[in-house]
């Protein structure tokens, strides 16, 4: 039988399982959900398996292919220390793919890595956004729901006869509820930054309180493990609804960074921090990224 193992251990698993079965708390997003899955991504610090497991999201602009992160997920020097999770092989370390270059800031939560367009997304089996499916709408429309999408991970011990086999299981998490008024944030912790309405998106989440539904079964009161969504997409449709009939009119407006179970919310950087980020960095994109958003002049 199959038990969680302590995220303190320190043997590193041995393999990794990739379940493409969405898990969703709302029985009418299963089409955008279908959707996000094709651009979010899931990896891990190879140093620190066990601690470091982080979703992200795949944005290609001008010929470059992004990784829309936090910027805890992303090391100082990367090198050959991130595996991006292979839907194909139970190998941890197959998706180790070259990173070109990466970027983060520590406050806002955001970083990027940019991987090699050319190979990157047909080892992945995935998809890239552009700019058009971003959207720079501030800590989003208080009356329109909301998607966070990011691969939740379990640590699993196979058989309790054999330890040493560890092993990571990711699946797809698409949660759905309207982000909180900015009069209505909640208190942060002392030791978090202080919210900023320039910079934060806040979204109740207590899983615990869900009912959610699995590909698999009707519904199940079981909660998906919360671990891994960090860095996953917030996304929204228009002001007054998410039109999860037209999945391709969603669009990101944020990067999830923080989940406070005791407080139970989920704390998110506005995406114009990120885009602020890249224009930082690359002079070659700045007039795409000024014609798209000129608030970053």
């Amino acid at each position: 039988m199959k038990e969680k193992a302590q995220a303190g251990s320190s043997r590193k698993p041995r393999k990794v399982e990739v379940v493409d079965r969405i898990v969703v708390n709302t029985n009418d997003s299963w089409a955008v959900a279908q959707n996000l899955s094709r651009h979010t991504v899931a990896f891990v610090d190879l140093n620190k398996p066990m601690e470091k497991m982080t979703s992200g999201v795949l944005v290609g602009i001008g010929g470059h292919l992004f990784v829309a992160t936090a910027a805890h997920a992303v090391p100082s020097q990367p090198g050959d220390r991130l595996s991006f999770m292979v839907p194909t092989t139970k190998a941890v370390d197959a998706g180790a793919l070259p990173i070109l270059r990466c970027g983060k800031n520590e406050w806002p939560d955001i970083g990027f890595l940019e991987l090699d367009p050319t190979g990157a997304l047909s080892v992945l089996r995935k998809e890239a956004i552009d700019l058009d499916r971003i959207s720079s709408r501030g800590p989003g429309h208080p009356k329109c729901r909301c998607l966070l999408f990011g691969q939740t991970s379990e640590l699993i011990r196979a058989e309790p006869t054999a330890p040493s086999q560890l092993h990571l299981k990711f699946r797809p998490m698409c949660y759905s509820n309207t982000p909180i008024r900015p009069e209505k944030w909640p208190r942060v912790s002392s030791a978090d930054p202080a919210s900023d309405r320039g910079v934060d998106i806040f979204l109740p989440f207590d899983p615990e309180e869900e009912t959610w539904y699995y590909e698999e079964t009707e519904g199940d009161d079981t909660p998906p493990e919360p671990r891994g969504v960090s860095g996953g997409g917030l996304w929204q449709g228009s002001p007054t609804k998410v039109e999860l009939w037209n999945a391709e009119g969603v669009q990101l407006f944020g990067i999830q960074s923080k989940w406070n179970e005791d407080e139970k919310y989920v704390r998110g950087c506005q995406i114009i921090h990120w885009l602020r980020l890249l224009h930082e960095h690359y002079s070659d994109l700045r007039p795409a990224l000024l014609a798209a958003f000129p608030e970053l002049a």
